[in-house]
């Protein structure tokens, strides 16, 4: 080692002896290398022990254009001498490597000479090996030369204060790198990965939010001024899967009662990361039941029983609470008597269109209404003033139409009273199985807020039922949409409430709203769940197609969705969407059987 450095420390003294210029390339890497193999150079680390780069002149090296160089190198420190290097980076224009074939040097040292043409800031990575050909063992790290070569005039490239540095972080996460420089500006900047330049990376910061293991890499950054480019070092981005979180229930199920025949829903609220699930009944598992909702058709005596979900991934397992599933007789169970909508509407796609199922085997007696002008009462400013209410037969036959009521005002089966001679709209009627359509038109092209609202008039034993209630409507940026329905009945009845957008455009609508988000709450207020972006749950799927609503996208639409067996009693759905989105939705309430 001592040898070794005092060659090199008089290598520059080599060179005032026999000036570079006198001497052809061969000469020059000769006279260089020779001092060094007499010393018997180490190698690049093999089995055991420390390396590291020695060069004349060091790193970095200060060159100029038009003026000849030389620089010697070669790793030393380890028991075995470095028969080849490995060599990539790039050479300043006008500099070579004797004896370098594409990345690889086999000598047990080298020497850069020549005469620069560019001025800049290069850097070079170099690792030794073992043996010929980069053979055998690596050295476990390589090592930058840097040389900086200004031009004739003495302005010299930008200088690294700061390099970006190698880096790791979690997938989905934010990685950065910048630089610091120093010299005469104005600097222009570019950030490549490996070897290709990034659109638009042209400053100091590199900001990469929401990696994927895709963005992992080298990366560097060239940093231009009026002398020429200054390349960085490499830094390398790791990026390394989010770590396991072990599962927690959030929320357990709730135990529920529901008829003969009906279907009940549990479902499990767990946190965590790749989590899997497993229902029990009774503490016994439920073969392909392996999602976060159970969803249990046609119940009979046989289904009761204590439901939990067993919650596991690689970190752990935890158990839910469990809810006992009681059957009552088929007559008990819940009916739809009240639905209803408010929203704005308007004309064109801005109209306020509801339509709703009856199912059974005789008329169900109904009251419509179309409420405009008396939500002023409720504190609702932008009313629409003058709502037209037309009711339609799945033929598009129109069968009842009312603008400004008269007569019933639905008062009795328990909405709220309309002032006589107010413009509201109302129709009483009684219509057997099959679907209907009842729009709302405004007498001005003004657009306001209006309800349309669907009773069931009381009767001891109703022939027939409504099944679902369906609008569309418009849904302004900033705006809420808001869907009321009620339950009467002794058992739990499992309703699917859907509110969809982007579905829509594969039906023909045009404008349709990109993302809406449900909430659905019960009459005190208390938010029992929601839902944005249903993520093509199969319980959803399974009671869509129960209840004969058309399909949503598999593949994970932003359309929203959601499953519940609720007790009787009142409950609202409130539809919103992000900053700014705004278009044509379909909010749908649907009772499963």
């Amino acid at each position: 080692m001592v040898v070794l450095l005092l060659v090199l420390q008089r290598a520059p003294f080599l060179r005032w002896a026999l000036p570079v210029e006198s001497l052809g390339s061969q000469a020059v890497v000769a006279v260089l290398r020779s001092g060094l193999i007499a010393a018997s150079l180490g190698a690049c680390q093999g089995v055991a022990g420390a390396t590291n780069l020695t060069t004349s002149p060091s790193t970095p090296a200060s060159a100029t254009v038009g003026q000849p160089f030389s620089l010697v190198f070669a790793v030393i420190g380890a028991p075995k001498a470095t028969l080849s290097y490995e060599i990539t980076g790039t050479l300043p224009p006008g500099l070579t490597i004797d004896g370098l074939n594409g990345t690889v040097l086999n000598a047990t040292a080298g020497a850069i000479t020549g005469t620069p043409t560019m001025a800049g800031s290069y850097v070079l990575a170099v690792r030794g090996w073992e043996y010929p050909d980069r053979l055998g063992l690596s050295g476990d790290r390589t090592f930058p030369i840097r040389i900086n070569v200004q031009t004739a005039s003495g302005l010299t490239a930008p200088m690294f204060v700061r390099e970006p540095f190698t880096t790791s972080v979690i997938l989905g996460a934010t990685a950065t790198f910048s630089v610091e420089v120093s010299g005469i500006g104005p600097f222009t900047f570019q950030w490549s990965k490996d070897g290709v330049d990034l659109p638009g990376a042209t400053a100091a910061l590199l900001s990469l939010p929401n990696v994927t293991f895709g963005t992992a890499g080298n990366y560097r950054v060239t940093v231009t001024n009026a002398a020429g480019p200054s390349q960085s070092g490499e830094a390398t981005l790791f990026v390394n899967p989010p770590p396991v979180v072990s599962p927690t229930v959030v929320r357990s199920p709730i135990p529920i009662a529901v008829a003969v025949g009906s279907t009940a829903v549990f479902e499990v609220v767990a946190a965590g990361s790749s989590l899997t699930y497993q229902w029990r009944r009774d503490g016994q598992a439920l073969a392909g039941e392996t999602g976060p909702q159970l969803i249990l058709a046609g119940i009979s005596p046989a289904s009761a029983g204590v439901y939990s979900a067993l919650v596991r991934n690689s970190a752990g397992t935890v158990v839910s609470g469990g809810a006992a599933l009681t059957v009552t007789a088929s007559g008990t169970r819940a009916r739809l008597t009240n639905l209803s909508v408010r929203s704005r509407t308007g004309e064109a796609e801005r109209t306020l269109i509801a339509g709703f199922a009856v199912v059974g085997t005789g008329p169900a007696p109904l009251v419509v209404r179309a409420v405009g002008p008396t939500l002023a009462s409720l504190g609702v400013v932008d009313f629409l003033a003058d709502p037209r209410l037309e009711v339609f037969d799945a033929k598009a036959v129109l069968i009842a139409a009312n603008d400004n009521w008269s007569g019933l005002d639905g008062s009795a089966v328990g909405g709220f009273a309309l002032p006589i001679g107010s413009k509201d709209a109302v129709v009483s009627l009684a219509l057997g199985p099959g679907g209907y359509t009842a729009q709302i038109f405004g007498r001005s092209p003004a657009d306001g807020e209006a309800i349309v609202e669907l009773y069931e008039t009381p009767a001891v034993s109703p022939p027939a039922d409504v099944v679902n209630l369906s609008a569309r409507t418009y849904l302004g940026a900033g705006q809420t949409l808001f869907a009321g329905f009620n339950l009467t009945g002794v058992a739990a009845r499992t309703v699917l409430i859907r509110a969809v957008g982007p579905g829509l455009t594969g039906l023909g609508v045009s404008g349709a709203h990109t993302d809406p988000k449900l909430e659905l709450f019960n009459s005190a207020t208390a938010r029992l769940g929601g839902n944005d972006q249903w993520g093509g749950s199969p319980a959803v799927v399974q009671a869509s197609a129960v209840v004969g609503a058309f399909a949503l996208d598999l593949g994970g639409s932003n359309d929203a969705a959601m499953l519940a067996t609720l007790v009787p009693g009142g409950y609202t759905v409130q539809i919103s969407g992000p900053a700014g989105a705004a278009g044509v939705l379909i909010v749908e309430v649907y009772v499963l059987p």
